[in-house]
């Protein structure tokens, strides 16, 4: 059986001027699910930063030192449960890239592993849906302008789960990494044929490139 691991994380955020600097992961959460969009697991982690969360990245994720007071600083062990979580699963996001990134810089912070992943192909739902996005003139990619863009078309979109209405924009209107974990998941499930789609058309093109010809 296929599973795929929806991870989102929040961080400490970028500079403003675009200057590439430290980031630290502060909230972590991921679903994982099979083929049939069938719950298996869930995973969470919240983490106390060691350097200032910027302001832009506050606004957005709701960071106050109260509400993370008594959290833990992530150390290895956290990688490393974060890691066993997502082992043997393909990763799916709005950006799976940025979430390996950060990832990869938090084990050579402070130790840890990352996850034996079924497959380095990471699904970038937000790539899958740009045809959709550009093709309905939406001014946004993310997720809930996906599924928006699907109802308007007339498309059949699966009902929003509950548990996504309980903990989407669950600290006064910030995102939340639960909150985006479960958007990714009914985001995967309304997409679910186009991405199927979207591997059989890259299995085929590899198999062309790769495959030995008679």
């Amino acid at each position: 059986m296929k599973l795929y691991s929806l991870l989102d994380l929040e961080t400490t955020g970028f500079a403003d001027d675009g200057a590439v600097i430290p980031q630290q992961i502060i909230e972590a959460a991921a679903i994982v699910v099979d083929e049939t969009g069938s719950i298996h697991r869930t995973y969470y982690g919240r983490f106390t930063p060691t350097i200032p969360v910027l302001p832009g990245a506050a606004k957005v994720n709701g960071y106050t030192a109260e509400a993370w007071a008594g959290w833990p600083e992530i150390a290895a062990h956290d990688l490393n449960v974060l890691a066993a979580f997502m082992d043997g699963t393909q990763a799916v996001g709005s950006m799976p890239s940025f979430d390996k990134e950060r990832i990869d810089e938090e084990i050579a912070r402070v130790g840890g592993r990352a996850p034996v992943l079924s497959t380095h192909r990471r699904l970038d739902l937000g790539s899958v849906g740009a045809p959709l996005v550009e093709g309905l003139g939406l001014a946004s990619g993310g997720m809930d302008a996906i599924i928006a863009g699907l109802e308007s078309v007339g498309l059949p979109v699966p009902p929003m789960p509950a548990r996504l209405r309980e903990v989407a924009r669950g600290r006064d209107g910030a995102h939340t990494a639960m909150g985006d974990a479960w958007r990714t998941l009914h985001a995967l499930r309304c997409l679910w044929e186009p991405v199927e789609r979207h591997w059989r058309t890259v299995g085929a093109m590899y198999a062309a490139e790769h495959m030995p010809r008679d």
